[in-house]
């Protein structure tokens, strides 16, 4: 049975190619246009990873990542972080959650891919 990613990114564009690429290499990849879809997901599906934009319409990926560490049920999932604009001090902030991965648009995939398959052990 392959292993469940929650994607969520507000440019469609870009989630859909990361999502394609991890199917590609036999994960389920459910994607997420925002915060609260997001949130919805988690809550009805077994999410085993989460990757996640910053920058987002409305609420953000931090809002996002502090859901997941505040709630009991999967506040040690793996989180992957990524975003446009990676100043030091978004980086610094990113840390406070604990992620697996942080990386810079664009995306380097196997990079990503690596990550993904440390968070997993696969």
């Amino acid at each position: 049975m392959s292993q469940t990613i929650l994607l969520v990114d507000d440019e469609v564009s870009i989630a859909n190619a990361i999502g394609r690429g991890l199917t590609r290499h036999g994960f389920q990849t459910l994607l997420a246009s925002g915060v609260d879809e997001a949130t919805s997901l988690l809550e009805q599906n077994n999410i085993e990873l989460c990757i996640t934009d910053i920058n987002m319409e409305g609420k953000s990926g931090f809002d996002l990542m502090r859901h997941i560490r505040n709630h009991s049920r999967y506040s040690a999932l793996p989180i992957v972080v990524y975003s446009g604009m990676l100043s030091s001090q978004v980086q610094k902030d990113i840390l406070h959650f604990k992620p697996i991965g942080i990386f810079q648009k664009p995306i380097v995939f196997e990079e990503l891919l690596s990550a993904v398959r440390k968070g997993l052990h696969v």
